[in-house]
């Protein structure tokens, strides 16, 4: 008999197995030849590694294969007690127990069957594949040049501690209480962050309604501040920057006024402050402007996958050169405001004020809109304008596009009418988002 390395001491009375000495069916199955065509509504349930969680094995979204290509199939058939492995791609290692009451599937090549010699032992044997101690062999074993499969022959040998059949009961009930235990924290978690969420967003909404600080009669009224954003964008058309078409100013209709409600109203129907105005927002923000670098400057580059998503702002970035990234990517600087323009990142929120980047000037992604906002509008008060739940309902309600790859137009965005306080409140604004933020997050932590 094939000695067993002992990995590291068990208790009197337990046992080390390879798992080849305790099964009589270790293996996995294959695509249908046709892939997805083969596909039908009703028929033998096909076992894919989406199927297959730690907790459970899941059928919500089970395909079917027809019963006779499953009888060509048979090696690969899945019966009820069967442990199920997934063996390829980034959720390797996740495993679960076929139900007792299970009928029969098959599966693809991305799953291991494991069938017990002694279905007893299954309960056990799952616990241990999803332990830190299975997973980590897993990580150490992988082959393929992506490092992203577990062989049938390296499952084979892998050592496994076995108690007596009576230990490993008492096992099973313990981790069941504990898995129920760590189910309802999670979905307490859960229950906690949604309503954080719905805590920010009301903040979020009432900022927007001129509700959330006091005005203060003091303050410079935003008419005056529209007179400086008009004398800005004059320099920027005498600099070159901007184009004669950029100074026009059109009016916030009635229609639009309709997105605040009729004369200066917001979704509630009450008005907003005298000292407040309202313009569209291609008005008071530049979009998607262009950067001119020397080629050798190096410069952040940001794609989707490093903006922050929720509320808030964060990214991380790459340094480039500015002549690898200057071309088919979208230019920002400093303190510009940024969102993904495309699903599901536009309802996922991810958005930013860019910081810290190398240089003060970077590209990413083509899939954000920049908006550079006039010196007289504050990149925080026009990221929660971003973040807010009337601008996310809109923008999805204006999508365009087809499914799956649905995005906020630009001449939507342009016309969006944006609700402008005086820049000392802005600022009071922006500081009582922070400060209300914190305490939810705390409170929510």
């Amino acid at each position: 008999m094939k000695l067993v390395e002992v990995p590291f001491e068990i208790p009197d009375g337990w046992e080390w197995v390879n798992i080849g000495q305790i099964a009589k069916k270790i293996g996995s199955g294959s695509t249908p030849k046709g892939g997805n065509s083969v596909y039908i509504e009703n028929g033998v349930k096909f076992i894919r590694s989406q199927n297959v969680h730690n907790s459970a094995l899941v059928l919500d979204n089970i395909v079917h294969i027809p019963t006779e290509i499953h009888s060509a199939k048979l090696n690969s058939a899945v019966y009820s007690k069967d442990v199920l492995l997934n063996i390829t791609g980034a959720s390797i290692g996740r495993s679960c127990l076929v139900p007792d009451n299970f009928d029969v599937a098959n599966l693809n090549q991305h799953v291991m069957i494991i069938r017990l010699i002694d279905e007893e032992l299954r309960y056990f044997l799952h616990t241990t594949l999803i332990s830190n101690y299975i997973q980590l062999k897993i990580q150490d074993v992988q082959v393929g040049t992506s490092r992203e499969g577990l062989s049938r022959e390296k499952l084979v040998g892998f050592n496994v501690p076995l108690p007596p059949l009576n230990e490993q009961t008492k096992i099973k009930e313990k981790v069941e209480t504990l898995f129920n235990l760590l189910n309802t924290i999670e979905q307490e978690q859960k229950a906690l962050q949604d309503l954080s969420n719905q805590l920010k967003q009301k903040v979020l909404t009432v900022a927007m309604q001129g509700k959330l600080v006091p005005q203060d009669p003091n303050d410079e009224p935003a008419s005056v501040l529209l007179e400086k954003i008009r004398a800005e964008k004059q320099r920027l058309f005498e600099e070159g920057k901007l184009k004669k078409k950029d100074l026009e100013e059109i009016p916030v209709s009635k229609e639009d006024n309709a997105h605040y409600g009729n004369e200066k109203v917001n979704d509630d129907f009450t008005k907003l402050p005298r000292s407040w105005n309202i313009l569209k927002l291609g008005q008071i923000v530049q979009i998607n402007p262009r950067n001119v670098l020397n080629d050798d400057k190096e410069v952040s580059f940001i794609p989707m996958n490093l903006l922050n998503e929720g509320y808030g702002s964060g990214h991380t970035d790459e340094i480039k050169n500015w002549k690898s990234i200057k071309s088919g990517f979208t230019h920002f600087k400093e303190n510009d405001v940024a969102f993904a323009k495309i699903t599901p990142c536009f309802q996922n929120r991810k958005s930013t004020i860019f910081k810290n980047l190398k240089n003060g000037y970077g590209a990413g992604t083509t899939e954000i809109f920049v908006l550079r906002p006039f010196s007289s509008i504050i990149p925080e008060y026009l990221l929660g304008y971003i973040q807010s739940g009337k601008f996310i309902l809109e923008g999805m309600q204006n999508f365009s596009g087809a499914v799956g790859q649905q995005r906020v137009p630009r001449p939507y965005l342009e016309g969006l009418p944006f609700p402008i306080p005086p820049i000392q409140e802005q600022k009071r604004i922006v500081d009582k988002i922070e400060s209300t933020f914190k305490i939810i997050e705390n409170i929510s932590s």
